[in-house]
């Protein structure tokens, strides 16, 4: 499905930001 992929794009593109806002 489009829309898992484009989940699964924005978790990678969020993660870093999510895991810095946690630090």
């Amino acid at each position: 499905m489009a829309s898992s992929r484009f989940t699964h794009t924005l978790n990678v593109f969020v993660a870093p930001f999510r895991k810095g806002a946690t630090l």
